[in-house]
């Protein structure tokens, strides 16, 4: 049964982080092979084939761990060139008419002298000048010390990069950050981490809090915000109330195969500790539930989206339950929109066979929309994926007929939408495109801004300057493009941050788009 192979699992990957320094006397260095003896791989491989029936339902962090990650045998130990790409430094052109939005040209956000052919899977967060982006890192299958979740931080709004390597670990031996990165700020400009972790029997998602000074981000040591010996724990996001107080982690708990419910912790001291789980999502025999996001509403109410039916239908739903008592309990989950799924026939070029309709979540603090809740999300119902976005205004009740977000017509796929509302109440929407290489696997990032509380969208605009062949993007794991992007916003700026392959493999890049007639 699942619940037996999850500790198995777990211990797998912790005697995998120690086995892997001690073999090699100490941390592996950047350029060196996976240290990885014969009893270890074979341990790897173990747990990978007791968890075969399950794979797909994974998110692509775990997924990756265990069933991306590169042979020792074939595993690149370098990129094969060098690390001071010169991208320039960024500037302002215009990518619309006069009164259209300006975009910066895409800046580099991880260092890429560091070993592994993946980082993708991004999350950003900003506060005054400084962002903080997070990101899946392959190079913890080199430097198994640092995990595989990378971060880095920028103090002059995103024009240079510092890639920070790994994240503090806790004190235990067998302590390892295992990615799907999620980031907050509140409003003592701490910055909130949250990842899956393992340790020895422990699947859990783990909470790191971190200060910004004047040149980088000084990260605590990582806490549990839940954690099991019996259950997998997987695909957290993490969001903050206005106050910075009271923090929301959602995360998917699966018990058993193809059943799994969505779970959700609270803390009320601004990240230091966590209550017990509740359950927004509860389980329905044979439905995987996963791909949840919490957001919370100026008046404190909280909101968690998730996809319910997940490959195991292919018109799942998309739904949203809600909080009145600061996540002591949940209502009924309803119903946002039941959509055509691509799961089952994945873009051409991403290497895993299943793909993901996770849904993205955002509240207006702020505006004549106050409090109106956003759900964005891609649905093939018109022939190919498109872009939708649906509001509430009464507290998740019901839902807004869905609008179209992407403007190109039929043809063409876009996909893993997300979503954020600027300070203003205006609603921004990024996702990935292929409207420029319809029917190939050359891939951009798109936006589109809506300044009607997401009644219509504006004319789309491409933030990628150049697209990416994910079919010709080397990689040593699967997935190589992970599962979603992210963008953050202050004033008109908004913050975009997606994986992307024009270098060769799959790497973190940032730009910044500015719309036009609101406060900088």
């Amino acid at each position: 049964m699942f619940r037996k192979r999850i500790p198995a699992f777990a211990a797998g990957l912790a005697l995998f982080a120690m086995a892997a320094c001690e073999d090699s006397g100490g941390p592996l260095q950047p350029g060196a092979a996976p240290a990885l003896s014969v009893v270890e791989s074979d341990l790897l491989d173990q747990m990978a084939e007791r968890a075969e029936p399950y794979k797909d339902y994974l998110g692509a962090a775990s997924y990756r761990l265990l069933f991306g990650r590169p042979d020792a045998a074939d595993a690149r130990t370098s990129r094969g060139r060098s690390s001071g790409i010169s991208i320039g430094m960024p500037s302002f052109s215009r990518v619309a008419a006069a009164s259209g939005p300006t975009d910066m040209a895409d800046v580099l956000v991880n260092n890429r002298a560091q070993p592994g052919l993946g980082q993708s899977e991004v999350s950003i967060a900003s506060s005054g000048g400084t962002l903080v982006a997070a990101w899946n890192d392959a190079a913890g299958f080199y430097v198994p010390a640092d995990g595989l979740s990378g971060w880095g931080v920028s103090t002059d709004r995103g024009q240079t990069w510092t890639d920070g390597g790994g994240f503090p670990r806790m004190a235990t031996a067998g302590f390892i950050h295992g990615g799907d990165p999620a980031l907050a700020v509140n409003n003592d400009k701490d910055f909130l981490f949250a990842d899956l972790c393992f340790d020895g029997a422990i699947s859990g998602i783990c909470v790191t809090t971190g200060l910004a000074d004047a040149v980088t981000v000084n990260w605590a040591t990582p806490i549990y915000a839940a954690s099991s010996t019996v259950d997998f724990l997987d695909k957290e996001f993490i969001d903050v109330d206005h106050t910075g107080t009271d923090v929301y982690v959602t995360y998917t708990r699966f018990v058993g195969f193809a059943n799994s419910q969505i779970d959700v912790v609270a803390s009320h001291d601004g990240g230091a500790s966590f209550g017990a789980p509740v359950v927004a999502g509860p389980i329905i025999a044979g439905t995987v539930n996963q791909g949840s996001e919490p957001a919370v509403a100026p008046n404190g109410d909280v909101y968690v989206v998730w996809e319910r039916g997940w490959l195991t239908s292919p018109t799942p739903d998309i739904v949203v339950a809600t909080s009145t008592d600061g996540g002591a309990s949940f209502g009924p989950p309803s119903l946002v929109s039941t959509i055509s799924s691509i799961a089952f026939s994945p873009p051409s070029g991403y290497n895993r066979p299943t793909i993901n309709d996770f849904p993205r979540i955002a509240v207006a603090q702020t505006g004549v929309h106050r409090g109106r809740v956003y759900v964005t999300y891609h649905d093939a119902v018109l022939g190919d994926a498109d872009v939708f976005l649906s509001y509430s205004d009464d507290g998740g009740a019901s839902w807004s007929t869905p609008v179209l977000v992407n403007d190109d017509g039929p043809g063409a796929l876009q996909f893993w939408p997300m979503v954020h509302v600027e300070p203003g109440g205006n609603v921004d929407v990024m996702w990935y495109d292929r409207r420029l290489n319809a029917g190939t696997s050359i891939t951009n990032t798109f936006m589109a801004q809506s300044t009607d509380g997401g009644v219509t969208f504006g004319p789309n605009v491409r933030v990628s300057d150049v697209g990416t062949d994910w079919a010709a993007t080397a990689t040593d794991i699967i997935p190589n493009f992970g599962d979603y992007n992210d963008i953050s916003t202050s004033g008109n700026r908004t913050f975009a941050v997606w994986g992307d392959g024009r270098l060769g493999d799959p790497d973190v890049f940032f730009s910044e788009v500015r719309f036009q007639g609101k406060k900088k």
